[in-house]
């Protein structure tokens, strides 16, 4: 017996696809803004002190759900994985082979997707600005290395804050050529308008991880919820034969502006693969009319 297989809304939490539709959102407005001072349309410094904190802290909080979900993720299939096990002789996969199926797969598509997005935006935006270690390449590689951090959220804090510190001093120098730029390595002379290098933006993704165990210490534990099962179904079929019934509830939905977040944060990829070019095309329609 194969350990079930995961739905792809078993991990999805409203509250946090709304909280990534919201940095969905600060991504679309600072990608607008870049491509059309890119074209002169406006008069933009994004290089202040308020652009430039509003695009690191969207990206971070990006970053840091997707560490979220990772540590989701690899906590549902450690408990389906460890609940076939338990079958009486029930032929299972290795455990090691189901946990590394997920972020493997993960990894290859997004690796081919940022491929294609450091391509195109070379052809789009020359050697100085194309996409050579965006938010894609950074979710590829950190989801490979923050699997094993995920189940282990007191090395994930400590992978983090060095990551954290290491980016910061690397971050004030620069370097010639390319090579070592996905590291953290910043090269001069490039202004990439999606750059983000594993030193320091790992550390969110790990900080995402602490975020989420630490967010299940304040959970009901299964085993109190296990024993309050029984005792309520108990009281509510004493009282069920003398009860009224009960006026039906109607189902709180969720509010329209909270809906178009969680409908942006669950498609966030087709979003970002998609805003670009229609943002790049619109302008060049601007500067045409103009």
């Amino acid at each position: 017996m194969n350990p079930k297989p995961l739905s792809r809304k078993a991990h999805r939490r409203p509250f946090i696809d709304a909280c990534r539709g919201f940095c969905v959102l600060g991504m679309i407005l600072f990608h607008a803004l870049y491509i059309l001072r890119m074209h002169n349309l406006v008069a933009v410094d994004l290089w202040n002190v308020f652009w430039w904190w509003f695009a690191r802290l969207f990206a971070a909080a990006f970053v840091g759900l997707s560490g979220w979900s990772l540590a989701a993720k690899r906590a549902s299939l450690t408990a389906a994985a460890d609940a076939a096990a338990t079958v009486p002789g029930a032929a299972t996969p290795s455990t090691s082979l189901v946990l590394w199926r997920t972020p493997l797969r993960r990894a290859l598509k997004l690796g081919l997707l940022a491929a294609a997005i450091s391509l195109v935006t070379r052809l789009l935006f020359g050697p100085t600005s194309f996409v050579f270690f965006g938010v894609l390449h950074l979710l590829c590689l950190s989801g490979l290395l923050g699997w094993p951090l995920a189940a282990r959220p007191r090395l994930a804090a400590v992978v983090g804050a060095l990551t954290l510190a290491a980016g910061l001093l690397l971050g004030k120098q620069h370097f010639n050529g390319l090579a070592l730029a996905w590291l953290g390595f910043r090269p001069a002379g490039h202004q990439p308008m999606d750059y983000l290098p594993l030193l320091p933006w790992f550390a969110w993704t790990a900080f995402g991880s602490v975020a989420f165990h630490l967010g299940r210490r304040f959970a009901p534990r299964p085993a109190a919820v296990a024993a309050a099962v029984p005792a309520a179904a108990a009281a509510a079929a004493t009282t069920a034969a003398t009860a009224r019934p009960a006026p039906a509830i109607p189902s709180r939905r969720i509010p329209a502006p909270a809906a178009g977040l969680v409908w942006l944060g669950r498609h966030s990829l087709a979003v970002y693969l998609t805003h670009v070019p229609l943002l790049y095309g619109l302008a060049q329609l601007l500067v045409r009319l103009r």
